[in-house]
């Protein structure tokens, strides 16, 4: 317990007046993330609402303890955080476990895995820094499958409440009344800290608490600031700008904010917005003695009071249904996704009704804190033995014949990778990596990104052991096609990808290779992009190769081949599985991609396409395993095995002689 002196003024209320606008702000906040999660269109920054939260619970939470150490001299930091693992300990253990008995049974073993290791970290708040210091960044695909992402939000929240109420009471024995300036002081700095963490490591300055604490003491000063004006400074204020119009100014703050922080690097400088607009909305809201301003009558109205009510339960589930739903059904369509958002919100309602509340002000409450503190590390360290136990049993399952062909296909690769000659994608360098007879008369160049490397097995097979040498450039996630192109992993222009590219370029003039392949993924240009961006690159080389090929892209699953048949062999164990491993996809966009090629082609005399996708998908219909044959190593990218399998096919579209 933290014993203060009593400071004089101002005096904040004995009790905080409930302000139902912060409620509806919480549902707000809400309704975002989910949005996002469930990729509405024009919602996909939705993740801001979490920056919303943040900004609340400083607003709150400073509060409280301000309260304390105004009215009774003194913060019981063991209440305090009584009070917030009773607040969010219950349900999120309630989550953890039923979200992994489920993945025993829906999940292939090798998927359980990861989600094992997430949850460890998650039982004890530690997430973020799991996923800050494995660089699972949260705007890479490869998180999109992580059932407990989402609680890494929770991990920032817990560690922020553990350097609050000392910080605070520093404050206050050193500062005195002067809270603001100390706040103020400790936001920007930290504010400093996060623009400076994310130009070191953006992953650092998204997960970890030191780069978001400025958020919580934003939240923080507002409280400050605002509880400290007099009733006289108040209405003087009004009359200059009324509280509406600063609300509202917040509101199109984080609008605006929705519309431009899905394409920048967050969080960065950009998270002033949504900070800045949340710090409004709380400013304008604040209810005076004498009236509700409109924007807190909006905030107010029934139905944002009760999604505010259950937003953290709805926080909790919502992520995990929507992993479960996209990848168990197999699709993302409207009516999936609006499905699985109802059965989430279904199910936090049920966890709010029968955990939750109950554990906050029902009979499941604990009345000692000591016993809650005793019981809740008894119960973690519990689970966490039963978590080591399922890692143990998965690492036995994954052996087994009908899981272990399926772990090996993911590993499936061009030997190109294991030579390190794939460019990797922050850098420009060009690496030529060569194959087969170096003194050879002839030479092959292969030209592309990560779906043009994986048909070197099948170009290896043609061209090795006859009178040619083998070139490979590649470089993962960089078309071969002139055009700016945005990468939403580095959510930015790919520049490093333009450099390479030419260089690439002017290698292959100066060598005068026989025959150049090209391969490129289904990039999501519009018709003039493919044309002239392909145009120039073919214009760069025609006159200095003798054939060139372009591979026209490769048809994909909606779902990742190998995760999807261990899964299928897996759920048999148990029940009949909901969906089969093959799928009639899209093809206009690629059908599309190989006319504008062709059309291209047409005007080089030595520029032709290959098409592989009739023997990767015959009669239009892709499986992840054919005959025995696993095709796909993820959902996009062949197996080296195939890739090497059909290599007299692709070898047939050419006007090469290979002896």
């Amino acid at each position: 317990m933290l014993r203060l002196l009593r400071i004089g003024e101002p005096k904040i209320d004995r009790k905080m007046n409930h302000r139902e606008d912060i409620q509806g702000l919480r549902a707000f906040a809400i309704l975002l993330v989910v949005a996002a999660h469930a990729k509405i269109p024009g919602l996909s920054a939705g993740f801001i609402g979490v920056d919303m939260f943040f900004v609340i619970s400083g607003y709150l939470i400073t509060g409280l303890l301000l309260n304390e150490i105004n009215n009774d001299g003194r913060i019981s930091y063991g209440e305090f955080f009584y009070r917030r693992v009773k607040r969010l300990l219950p349900a999120l253990i309630t989550m953890v476990v039923i979200v992994s008995f489920a993945s025993i049974f829906l999940l292939a073993p090798f998927e359980q895995d990861r989600q094992a290791l997430s949850a460890k970290y998650a039982l004890i708040w530690l997430s973020n820094f799991y996923f800050a210091f494995t660089h699972v960044g949260y705007f890479d695909t490869t998180s999109e499958t992580d059932l407990f992402l989402h609680t890494w939000s929770l991990g920032v929240e817990e560690q922020f409440y553990l350097i609050w109420p000392f910080l605070l009471a520093a404050i206050a024995k050193l500062a005195g009344s002067r809270h603001s300036i100390s706040l103020l002081i400790f936001g920007m700095l930290g504010l400093l800290l996060s623009i400076g963490m994310f130009h070191f490591n953006s992953d650092w300055a998204f997960y970890l608490m030191p780069a978001r604490a400025w958020q919580f003491a934003a939240g923080g000063l507002m409280f400050v600031s605002y509880t400290h004006f007099k009733n006289k400074e108040i209405r003087v204020y009004e009359r200059v700008v009324s509280r509406d119009t600063v609300a509202l100014s917040g509101f199109f703050l984080v609008l605006i904010a929705l519309l431009v922080v899905e394409k920048a690097g967050y969080p960065g400088l950009w998270a002033l917005l949504p900070t800045l607009g949340t710090c409004l909305m709380l400013v304008g809201g604040r209810t005076g003695r004498e009236r509700k301003s409109l924007f807190s009558r909006a905030l107010s109205v029934p139905l944002t009071q009760w999604i505010g009510k259950i937003s953290y339960s709805w926080y909790l589930w919502h992520w995990p249904v929507l992993v479960f739903g996209f990848s168990v059904l197999e699709s993302d369509s409207i009516l999936v996704r609006f499905t699985l958002v109802l059965f989430s919100l279904l199910l936090a309602l049920i966890s709010y009704y029968f955990v939750e509340a109950p554990a906050r002000y029902g009979r499941l409450a604990f009345k000692k804190s000591r016993l809650f503190f005793l019981g809740s590390l008894g119960l973690c360290v519990g689970l966490f033995g039963i978590v080591g136990i399922w890692q143990s049993n998965i690492k036995d399952w994954n052996l087994s014949p009908k899981q272990l062909p399926y772990i090996k296909a993911n590993n499936d690769l061009a030997r190109i990778y294991a030579d390190g000659c794939d460019g990797w994608i922050t850098n420009h360098n060009l690496i030529a990596c060569s194959y087969g007879k170096r003194d050879a008369s002839k030479t092959v160049y292969l030209l592309g990104d990560s779906i043009g490397a994986q048909w070197f097995p099948a170009i290896e097979e043609l061209f090795v052991g006859n009178d040619w040498n083998i070139v490979v450039l590649t470089k993962s996630s960089c078309p071969i096609i002139d055009e700016d192109f945005y990468y939403a992993r580095l959510n930015r222009i790919y520049v490093e990808c333009e450099g390479w590219r030419d260089a690439a370029l002017d290698l292959i003039v100066k060598e005068k290779p026989e025959a150049v392949f090209i391969g490129n993924t289904r990039v999501n240009f519009n018709e003039e992009q493919w044309k002239s961006g392909t145009d120039r690159v073919i214009g760069k080389i025609a006159g200095n190769v003798g054939n060139i090929y372009i591979i026209q892209p490769t048809l994909a699953l909606p779902f990742n081949g190998p995760y999807c048949q261990a899964r299928w062999h897996w759920q048999n164990n148990f029940f009949t599985p909901l969906k089969s491993c093959s799928n009639y996809p899209d093809v206009k966009h690629v059908t599309n991609i190989g006319d504008w090629l062709r059309s291209i082609a047409m005007g080089y005399e030595n520029v032709s396409v290959i098409d592989m996708n009739p023997y990767l998908c015959p009669d239009g219909v892709c499986q992840a395993e054919r005959d025995g044959v696993i095709l796909y190593r993820d959902q996009q990218h062949i197996t080296a095995s195939f890739a090497k399998s059909v290599a007299e096919q692709l070898g047939k579209q050419t006007r090469i002689e290979f002896n």
